[in-house]
């Protein structure tokens, strides 16, 4: 297990339906973990070069605004140090000053 995956004890599923749907949903991502992790990484290496103005590119999540949001969500009394900072292009994250 590494820092990007969280264990899901399946035991603690009260719903037998429910834990055979996860156990279902497990075995299928778990075979294909390789091809989904290859996947994820071209995603995520087109969508965070700024050259890349692919429809690809257009249709997903922009990963780098992501990673500021979720920063400042957990760095709350950092937010006018990374405003001051990000002010011009992430302004819809930080709010207005």
């Amino acid at each position: 297990m590494n820092k990007d995956t969280t264990n899901v004890d399946f035991s603690k599923e009260k719903n037998p339906k429910y834990k055979q749907l996860l156990q279902a949903e497990y075995r299928v991502i778990k075979s294909r973990q390789d091809l989904i992790r290859k996947n994820a990484r071209i995603i995520y290496e087109r969508k965070t070069d700024p050259k890349d103005n692919s429809a690809l590119s257009k249709r997903c999540n922009d990963f780098l605004l992501c990673k500021i949001a979720v920063f400042l969500h957990f760095h709350s009394s950092k937010v006018r140090a990374c405003h001051q900072v990000h002010r011009e292009k992430y302004a819809v994250f930080v709010g207005s000053p």
